[in-house]
């Protein structure tokens, strides 16, 4: 079994199109201490955290628990966001709750459909999560620490320390919400502009993974657009499936990824375009975790973007 730290395994695999495909967000703070399933192990409680890992399983929303970075919060409120990240449907709601088992009368698949619950207030505060559980990584741990330490030094209100967000081997890792954009190998610079630009509406592509709202290809497909018209305004652009017949049409995120060539097309919400052929391709086994054993994965390739008649 590898003992070496993931991140230095792959360190030369792209990190385009490797965001994990969720639509909906909830984040529920949780001073700590974290296990290595937070949900399961009583991080929440013996209840509360199962059944809401439970109720959303398989779903298109994803529960993660936050704590700030000197882990210091009012005992008497929990704060939790509930974001909907899809492109032009992008809403976030944040409350402050005395009671969490408020959440259990709560159907929190819904946030994953743009249903958000009637809690707390509207608000698109951009607000950094940082991946930092060392019981699930030694890199989160190792890298993580660190970056939290230095940006949440300047970004109190705004950075926090998340559990899993998948992707350990491009750690530092964060999601910016209500924009559901993930990031990886971040440093204190990259980080902080993430913050500074969502502020201004725009993004940082370089050290982007990908919009959750949208499968890996698309993923891939959109980046590659940023990347070739300097686009790079956060609600700009949109991805979609091009099927047999040619025709655009929707891909829902929580669909299952078949095939290894697609067909996409990226539009601008100006009116512009572009067809993208997004490939798989096998990557040769690394580690996804430190101390796992090496596993072959699969990078997606986009080709360069054909503008074509606007939408």
């Amino acid at each position: 079994m590898s003992t070496g730290f993931c991140t230095e395994a792959a360190a030369t695999e792209p990190i385009a199109a490797t965001a994990p495909a969720i639509s909906g967000w909830v984040i529920i703070e949780a001073p700590g201490p974290w296990g290595k399933h937070p949900l399961l192990d009583g991080s929440l409680g013996p209840i509360l955290g199962p059944a809401l890992a439970a109720r959303t399983a398989d779903s298109n929303t994803r529960v993660l628990l936050a704590r700030r970075p000197k882990r210091t919060s009012d005992p008497t409120l929990r704060r939790v966001w509930f974001a909907h990240v899809a492109p032009g449907g992008v809403r976030q709601r944040i409350a402050d709750l005395p009671d969490l088992e408020v959440l259990l009368d709560i159907d929190l698949t819904g946030v994953g459909r743009c249903e958000l619950p009637p809690l707390g207030k509207t608000d698109l505060t951009p607000h950094l999560f940082i991946c930092q559980n060392g019981k699930r990584d030694a890199c989160c741990t190792r890298l993580g620490r660190a970056l939290i330490t230095e940006v949440g030094a300047l970004e109190p209100e705004h950075v926090w320390e998340t559990t899993h967000l998948n992707g350990h081997r491009f750690a530092p890792t964060a999601l910016l919400l209500p924009y559901g954009v993930m990031h990886g190998r971040l440093d204190a610079p990259s980080a902080q502009a993430v913050l500074t630009q969502a502020r201004l509406g725009h993004t940082v592509v370089a050290s982007t993974r990908g919009r959750t709202s949208l499968p890996q290809p698309l993923q891939a497909a959109e980046l590659a657009v940023r990347g070739a018209y300097a686009v790079s305004e956060l609600e700009a652009l949109d991805g979609l499936r091009v099927d047999s017949s040619g025709r655009a049409v929707p891909w829902p995120t929580a669909s299952k990824i078949v095939g290894e060539m697609w067909h996409t097309e990226v539009r601008h919400r100006d009116g512009r375009a572009w067809r993208v052929k997004v490939s798989a391709q096998n990557l040769d086994p690394r580690s996804e975790s430190c101390g796992g054993q090496p596993v072959a994965g699969v990078t997606y390739i986009a080709a360069e973007p054909q503008p074509i008649a606007g939408w």
